[in-house]
């Protein structure tokens, strides 16, 4: 036997039991609810605000999704339709002048506002038009072979040749606008 160590002194535990079990149960079940929701109450709200913010955020991820989703479907359509409309044969009933490709060098906008009272006369007289700014033309050299970067298309009659109209301003003593500086450095 192990020696025995004389400064512990044996505790007696004394355990009560109620007059009548019935009466604590219920007490203890008719504020639980308010009790436990008094000694939670910190550690509830935080916890809902942190959900309320995570679905927020959900939410707002999601929408910015859908519109960006459809943002892309609607400029694929629009790339594909003028695609279709650049390489599309002119109904020459209604356009009886084919294609007409504007292209426009501007500083202050003097030369778009004539390219768009050109593209009005035009269609007046007969032709299928398209207004471009020349800084699309003067373009990267990639993004001159793709195809999107041509002028409006050919026609319908075999060899007939592609019509374009260059509106260009000056400045100064004649120095190109800043938008046609590179298509008249080549």
């Amino acid at each position: 036997l192990p020696a025995k160590d004389h400064n512990i002194l044996p505790v007696r535990v004394r355990y009560e039991y109620p007059p009548n079990m019935e009466d604590v149960a219920s007490a203890h079940e008719s504020s639980f609810p308010v009790s436990l929701l008094m000694d939670n109450t910190v550690p509830f709200v935080a916890t809902t605000g942190c959900l309320t913010l995570g679905l927020l955020v959900a939410l707002f991820a999601i929408k910015k999704e859908s519109k960006n989703r459809l943002e892309k479907a609607r400029l694929a359509t629009e790339a594909a339709a003028a695609r279709a409309a650049r390489n599309a044969a002119v109904d020459r009933t209604r356009y009886p002048g084919g294609k007409l490709t504007v292209y426009f060098c501007t500083q202050t906008g003097t030369a778009e506002s004539f390219a768009k009272e050109l593209e009005r006369e035009a269609k007046d007289h007969g032709f299928l038009v398209r207004v471009e700014d020349a800084e699309q033309v003067g373009a990267p050299e990639h993004m001159l072979r793709d195809d999107s970067r041509a002028p409006f298309g050919a026609d319908t009659k075999p060899g007939e040749a592609v019509r374009a109209i260059v509106l260009a301003a000056t400045y100064g003593e004649g120095e190109p606008t800043d938008n046609s500086t590179e298509l008249v450095q080549r």
